[in-house]
């Protein structure tokens, strides 16, 4: 009877957190820096257009931060600004500060610093001066916001100063290595293997939505507005609407970045000075030991890690 009655208690549990709703914003990095490898100018605006008009189709709000020197190329400039142009004006984006051109905080001057982020808007002004939005998303380039709490507080003043509103995000899937590895096969003509780390990459994005969902539960007792770091790169161009599929399967409904940060958890502190560019679900946790715990559970793919490593060393 004892045993009945637990189990019973566990399915109305474990019901009552699957009825939550959830929620995520989609934000996307390195515009138009995360797609130069793909080529030539035509081939950047083929992968540019592609992965816009899926973000279109699908009615899904973005945030992407844009590095702006990467639209300033001897020869393409015009053509780069263009592209520049068609998602500043898309009604569904939303641009964001990510600095003029990617400089790391940790190893940059606090003068240097403040320039990159002056730098980082210029264009963007220009350009949405007709459209009704606004430039007040800001986010830091590896998601250093310094290399010590001085450092920290100093660039976070300057930001309220400019009327910036810092970006985190809670769940990030490494896109990045395996942009590389899809690119490296899809390039070398070996479409299958393009095609597993594909899948792969879609795959562990779930398994993390999953973790995180878990932790969020642990430390809150509810499911949080998760924000997802990704970046405009071939590889999400080549999967959008598959990775969409897959969040909508597990349960997730799309929301802009304003909407997202309502959530109270937003106001959280930040327990974190060390330069690791970690998800703020590990900042807000102000024990240290908790927070080495449960970064240590977070899903983790070796092998794959692995075959990354061994490219960038071969390059």
């Amino acid at each position: 009877m004892k045993f009945f009655i637990t189990f019973l208690m566990l399915i109305v549990v474990t019901t009552f957190i699957s009825a939550q709703e959830k929620y995520v914003t989609v934000t996307m990095d390195d515009l138009l820096i995360a797609l130069d490898n793909a080529g030539s100018i035509e081939k950047i605006e083929k992968a540019s257009n592609s992965l816009l008009n899926s973000i279109t189709k699908l009615n899904i709000p973005v945030t992407v931060f844009v590095n702006e020197k990467s639209f300033l190329k001897d020869g393409e400039t015009d053509r780069r600004l263009a592209i520049y142009k068609q998602w500043a004006e898309n009604p569904l984006v939303t641009i964001g500060n990510h600095t003029y051109s990617h400089l790391n905080y940790a190893n940059t001057s606090f003068k240097e610093y403040e320039e990159e982020i002056i730098r980082g808007e210029t264009i963007a002004h220009e350009l949405l001066k007709n459209t009704g939005k606004e430039l007040k998303y800001f986010r830091f380039p590896f998601n250093c916001t310094g290399k010590d709490r001085a450092s920290r507080e100093a660039i976070y003043n300057f930001l309220n100063e400019k009327g910036y509103i810092n970006t985190p995000f809670t769940i990030e899937s490494m896109d990045y290595m395996y942009n590389a590895l899809y690119c490296n096969y899809f390039d070398n003509g070996n479409k299958k293997e393009a095609q597993r780390i594909l899948e792969e990459y879609i795959n562990f994005t779930g398994e993390l939505f999953q973790y995180f969902e878990t932790v969020s539960q642990k430390l809150y007792g509810r499911n949080i507005n998760q924000i997802y770091l990704c970046h405009t790169n071939r590889l999400n161009e080549a999967c959008f609407q598959k990775l969409i599929t897959k969040l909508k399967g597990i349960g997730y409904s799309f929301i802009s970045l304003d909407e997202t940060l309502k959530d109270k958890v937003y106001q959280s502190k930040d327990y974190y000075t060390k330069h690791f560019g970690i998800s703020w679900v590990y900042r807000w946790i102000g024990n240290s030991e908790e927070r080495k715990s449960l970064m240590q559970k977070e899903p983790y793919y070796e092998k794959t890690e692995e075959l990354y490593n061994n490219l960038m060393n071969q390059k």
